[in-house]
């Protein structure tokens, strides 16, 4: 089975590698704008702190995609704990939405001096994306109960 779940680890490198990268860019660029001043400073800090939990609770659900293909090799993935790694995911991902949800303000800031479009269809975006995500673990998460219950390991 490690075989089949060698592409999904790769994969999760890779977008283990992607936040990393963007959280590295977003604070040396917070930074210069700063000291550029076109920006307020609060609103810099509000936005580099946005995006510094949204990659953090991407690293989560990174890490709980990673528990699960370990379980997945082992042949246990229709277990409490995998059901709890989805609920996990599933609340991570929620919690994404929440964070650029509660950053509209600030893209809206940022593309109505330069009436750009552009700021807030990437909000929106991510918003779509972290609910998508919750949704397909919700889905999962149903789809291993069932079977758990079918099964006979549910009590």
């Amino acid at each position: 089975m490690r075989k089949f779940t060698l592409f999904l680890r790769f994969s999760l490198l890779l977008l283990f590698l992607g936040p990393t990268f963007f959280a590295g860019v977003i604070f040396p660029t917070s930074i210069y704008l700063l000291q550029q001043g076109k920006v307020p400073m609060y609103q810099i800090v509000a936005f580099t702190v946005g995006v510094y939990t949204s990659v953090i609770l991407t690293y989560g659900i990174i890490a709980c995609a990673w528990y699960l293909i370990n379980r997945v090799d082992k042949n246990e993935i229709l277990t409490q704990k995998s059901r709890s790694a989805l609920r996990w995911i599933k609340r991570l991902a929620v919690s994404i939405s929440a964070v650029y949800t509660l950053m509209i303000p600030l893209f809206l800031a940022f593309s109505i001096g330069d009436c750009l479009p552009g700021p807030i269809v990437v909000d929106i975006f991510l918003i779509g994306l972290g609910i998508t995500i919750a949704a397909f673990a919700g889905m999962l998460e149903k789809i291993c109960l069932n079977e758990m219950e079918k099964s006979g390991q549910l009590v």
